[in-house]
This record gives structure tokens, sequence and C-alpha cells, in this order.
């Protein structure tokens, strides 16, 4: 038995919630009606698919809660809502439909001091706290500057009167190439990746889907787009592997003449043909790998795995593997 939701339920607006792998409510709520029923209510996203997505929904005091274990936005949400009774024998499905978009973010994670994407640049901490290059250039002394960057032979030469400085060179701030592969076991990748890019800013970012009904396909080198695209490749159907993406953003790379290139790869991924065929065809000078993963040891176990392959696979390249 089906009915239309509409009498029954209140959509609040939805609220932007944490990929965390907690129970977070939606702002959904049922009529507080349902709450004198003798009945097992549940409920069931039918679009978008929550077991496709990393996610599950429960009702829990008439509202709607749910666990997100990757992020993503979507448009709408279309919902099943299923009233039974504890024996089986009844049981009334309805509809809801919210037009209202929903949007599920990555956590905000540390990184290490060594995290190789970062020294990539080149960049060293200065004690004055900025990026620095070789001291090679020189000015005159001010109040207030390092006594151990003193010109101390040229002062004790001029009897005092000149007081020098040496001055770093300015660091070029390097552009990286960074390429998120959309997929189920991306989230780690996309945490870190996204740390990176509102440290670094200057990047070239690229994503691309596994595949799935659509050529979803993004490359962008402006920071405020890289945190939209970095958001929707969560809710990417996944499928088939989409190897113009990727491609494209190679050889932008390489017009560009960006030294290094870093190719996030997702834990478990060795097992994707071919995903493997797309990215041995891109390797190359300059191309790097990383593999984030979670704490776990479940999950260290995978990305271990997958760093053994890519190392076997390219033993020119650079791997490595980052906890979140």
């Amino acid at each position: 038995m089906r009915a239309k939701a509409s009498a029954f339920s209140i959509a609040k607006p939805s609220r932007s919630i944490k990929a965390s792998g907690n129970w977070e409510p939606t702002g959904f709520r049922l009529h507080w009606l349902f709450s004198l029923l003798p009945l097992r209510v549940s409920v069931e996203w039918t679009s978008p698919p929550l077991d496709a997505i990393g996610g599950r929904a429960k009702i829990e005091g008439q509202r709607e809660k749910v666990l997100f274990t990757r992020r993503g936005r979507f448009d709408k949400v279309e919902r099943q809502i299923l009233l039974e009774d504890w024996l089986g024998l009844f049981r009334l499905t309805f509809s809801s439909k919210s037009s209202h978009s929903f949007c599920v973010s990555s956590l905000i994670v540390d990184l290490e001091n060594n995290f190789p994407v970062v020294q990539s640049a080149g960049e060293t901490d200065s004690p004055e706290g900025r990026p620095e290059g070789d001291y090679l250039d020189m000015r005159a002394y001010r109040p207030g500057d390092p006594i151990k960057h003193m010109l101390w032979k040229l002062w004790a030469k001029t009897n005092g009167e000149q007081k020098f400085v040496r001055t770093p060179d300015p660091v070029i701030d390097e552009q990286l190439a960074l390429f998120l592969f959309s997929h189920p076991a991306d989230e780690p990748n996309a945490r870190v990746l996204g740390k990176v890019a509102s440290a670094k800013r200057n990047i070239l970012f690229g994503a691309g889907t596994m595949g799935g009904s659509r050529d979803q396909r993004f490359i962008t080198d402006q920071y405020a787009q890289t945190k939209e695209i970095l958001l929707e490749s969560g809710s990417w159907a996944t499928g088939e592997v989409n190897s113009g993406c990727y491609k494209v953003f190679l050889e932008s790379a390489r017009r560009k003449m960006i030294g290094a290139c870093w190719v996030f790869f997702p834990p478990g991924g060795e097992k994707e043909k071919k995903l493997v065929s797309l990215v041995r065809e891109g390797a190359g000078e300059g191309v790097s790998y990383m593999v984030a993963h979670e704490k776990s040891n479940q999950g260290a176990a995978v990305a271990q795995r997958t760093g053994e392959f890519l190392k076997k696979e390219f033993p020119l390249s650079k791997v490595e593997l980052h906890r979140v």
C-alpha cells in the first residue's frame, strides 16, 4: 500500500553536515501524529541511493538522521517512508521529495610538517616564519632584523658605520598539479587534497569520475572552483573508467610546465583494471602517487597493498601513503 507523504511529513531546510561516520540530523522530520501510531517507522533514500554513496538513514524520535562516510552535494532528496507493525502483518509505504539542496562536506584534517605534496614546492620555513630561498642577497639593517644574518665582517671593516644583513632570494611559488579519481574509497584522498588546496592555493586541480552515465570531468586552477568540484565529486556515479579527463589533465600540466604532479589513487583501486591501464598510460617523469587512508587497521592494510602495487608498477615514481 502506497501513499504520498505531503500530508504526513514536514521538511525543514537541510543543513550542511560532515562526512564523519556519525549520525547527524538532516532537518527532515515526520509529523507528530506518527508518534501516536504503534508502528515501526523506517526511511530509505531512493535518490540518491545512500548505499551507493556511503551513507545510511534512520528515523529517531520522528526526526531523520543520516550517517555519511563520503562527501557530496545533492540538489534534491527523494525518500520512501515505511510503516509496519511489529508482527509484519501490515505495511504502508509513502514517498517524500525535498527540493532543497543537501551538502555533506569532508572532515578537516591536519597534515604533518613533512607532508610530501607541500614539500615538492621546495619550501622551507625561515626563522621569520615565511618561505625563503638561499641567503644570497643583502640590504641595509633595519631595527628588528635577526642579528644572526648580520654581515659582521663588513661591519668591522667600516668600524660599525655600515650595517647590512643577508636576505633570502624569494622562492617561486611552484604550481602543483593534483588529480583525484572519484571512487567510493576516495574520501581520505579528498580530505588531504582539500587541505593541500587551502594551504597551497597555487594548484592545477583535476577530478575525474570512474565512469557513470554522464561524462563528468573538471579541470581548474581556481581555488574556489576546486572546493566546489571536490565537494561535488563525492556524489558522482561510478562505473566504467573515464579516460578523457585524466589525459587532458596531464597534457594541461605539461603544457604549463608544472614539474610536480600528484595523482591521488584510491585505496583498493589496483583491482580496477581499466583504472590501472589508464594510470599506466599517464605515467612519466614528475608524476607521483598519493594513497590516503583511514586510521583503522583494515584501511591501513588496504592502502599498504595499493602502495606496494604502485611501487611495483611505477618503480621510478614516488609513492606515498598518508593516514588521516
